[in-house]
């Protein structure tokens, strides 16, 4: 649930775009476990989906994106 966004019109998840654009994808939801929520429609196995994107993030705006860390 740290990428749900809740606008005026519906929950949203931002997700990187071309050229490292942020892009927000209203997305429609499912069952509720608490933690985590089932994404019906709205997004596609090959998103970059944000993790805990701030409140005033806009489509169009430039992201980095970071690489995860290897194990130790």
């Amino acid at each position: 649930m740290d990428a749900l966004i809740f606008r005026s019109g519906g929950f949203q998840v931002a997700v990187v775009r071309e050229q490292g654009k942020a892009g927000l994808v209203p997305v429609s939801l499912g069952k509720d476990y608490g933690t985590e929520v089932e994404v019906l429609s709205g997004l596609s196995e090959t998103d970059s989906v944000i993790v805990s994107p701030p409140d005033s993030l806009t489509s169009g705006t430039t992201v980095r994106v970071a690489t995860p860390a290897a194990p130790r």
